[in-house]
């Protein structure tokens, strides 16, 4: 009986209609090919899977600035609260009752020994795809789970001072990401190239102006806009 925030990801977005249950904040992560080096360390035994998705994750940013919309749109307004909720009610009654899982179990194990009994190859390589299926680059494995994939046509904007960078940093999770953004002084060179009037760059253009390599600087960005420091969107918003 209560309206919910999500993420717009894979599976969650599947527990409501955007606007109806509840508000589904958009999400961002790096598009296939971008992950090649974190798979090739986890084959080589250099990540552990912990280390592997551990570091995919840093590279996945939740829309800070929506999140907080969905918030105090909730917050602020009690009849949408009561709307929200009584539709994520009904919803919960429609689609996660026992009646109605049980019978989506069955006819699932019923599929899945139907193509046990004729399907030759347990799991044939997509074409283009790793013959490593379980080390594969996790940007190609999870193409589909954000709302959008960054691409070089966005723009980027200044959220923070580089001092909070500084200051986040700090933080020992923050670590994980060495080796795979570029180093300190060309992402205060991706900062220092950003308007500090509010205005947006497009990543692009950022990228070359940094001077730093394109995935590894493309990375970066998604980084600090998951920690807050920078805000990503598809127009100059």
């Amino acid at each position: 009986g209560l309206p919910v925030v999500i993420t717009d990801w894979n599976g969650y977005r599947d527990t409501l209609e955007d606007g109806v249950q509840g508000i589904a904040v958009p999400t961002l992560s790096a598009p296939p090919g971008a992950g090649e080096d974190i798979a090739a360390r986890y084959r080589a035994g250099r990540y552990s899977y912990g280390g592997y998705i551990g570091r995919t994750a840093q590279f996945s940013a939740v829309d800070i600035d929506a999140a907080a919309d969905a918030y105090t749109r909730i917050v602020s307004d009690n009849a949408l609260r009561r709307r929200m909720g009584e539709a994520g009610r009904k919803r919960a009654a429609q689609r996660y009752d026992w009646s109605v899982i049980i019978p989506d179990y069955e006819a699932l194990w019923a599929e899945l020994a139907a193509r046990r009994a004729k399907d030759s190859e347990i799991a044939p390589v997509p074409p283009g795809g790793s013959p490593d299926l379980l080390r594969d680059d996790p940007f190609r494995l999870f193409a589909g789970y954000p709302s959008t994939l960054i691409d070089e046509t966005m723009r980027v904007r200044r959220r923070m001072p580089d001092s909070e960078l500084d200051r986040l940093i700090r933080f020992d999770i923050n670590s994980a990401v060495a080796g795979l953004v570029p180093d300190g002084t060309q992402i205060r060179a991706l900062l220092a190239a950003l308007p500090e009037d509010g205005g947006s760059m497009d990543i692009g253009s950022l990228v070359a102006t940094s001077g730093a390599m394109r995935v590894p600087a493309m990375r970066a960005i998604l980084w600090m806009a998951k920690l807050g420091v920078v805000a990503v969107s598809k127009t100059d918003e």
